[in-house]
């Protein structure tokens, strides 16, 4: 998942990598009007039809040949080891009954939308045996419909935890719906540390075209 600021926007992405999510590309974003803020738009725009559907009717026979729907469900993972994106047994840190499924985001949010201290708000809404929720983002808004291969919805003014809150731990896992069974499929990973390594090489990009006008434009001046 990538971090990129817009204009006073603050953009979470959640990435699916074609190579590692089983042929799935294309991501979720979380637009932030402000960092502070606990009501969003999201964007989903995922490319489905190069999903390996052979290896998901190996492990789940009861998926068809064409899946059109799937559950969704936000990570909020706050302890062990950190998510990367997968493929099937690849998301089983986000296996639904090792960890409460909050119907919600809702409910992970303070009746008021009063802003609080980072800390205080996480203990207060967070705090579970195992350090972990996951958040049926069905639930709250809905299923993943799949058409012509393709996933591309938008939900606006949706409650939602703030960017600040936000670690590298968080994934969001997409189960398919197979009759009366829904299996986790594919699974996005947050990737602060790549975005920070970004930045730090764009800003060394940066001073170095600096350097080079600037010693250009003096030795034009000296000679």
């Amino acid at each position: 998942m990538c971090v990129s600021p817009v204009v006073g926007l603050t953009t979470i992405e959640y990435s699916f990598d074609k190579v590692r999510a089983g042929g799935v590309l294309g991501s979720i974003h979380v637009v932030y009007p402000t960092p502070s803020s606990t009501r969003v738009t999201i964007e989903a725009d995922i490319d489905m039809r190069a999903l390996n559907m052979t290896q998901v009717h190996a492990l789940h026979p009861s998926c068809g040949h064409h899946i059109k729907e799937y559950k969704w469900y936000l990570v909020v993972n706050e302890m062990g080891m950190v998510p990367i994106v997968g493929f099937l047994d690849k998301c089983d840190h986000l296996d639904l009954d090792r960890a409460p499924i909050i119907p919600s985001t809702l409910a992970l949010l303070a009746e008021s939308d009063e802003p609080a201290t980072c800390a205080s708000k996480k203990d207060r809404l967070w705090a579970t045996d195992d350090g972990r929720h996951n958040v049926n983002l069905s639930h709250q808004l809905g299923r993943l419909v799949v058409e012509d291969g393709r996933i591309a919805q938008a939900w606006q003014n949706v409650s939602f935890p703030a960017y600040g809150h936000v670690t590298p731990r968080w994934s969001i896992v997409l189960h398919a719906v197979c009759g009366d069974t829904s299996p986790p499929v594919v699974c996005a990973q947050v990737d602060f540390e790549l975005k920070v390594t970004n930045r730090v090489q764009e800003a060394h990009s940066l001073l170095g075209v600096a350097a080079f006008v600037v010693a250009s434009s003096l030795l034009l001046f000296l000679t």
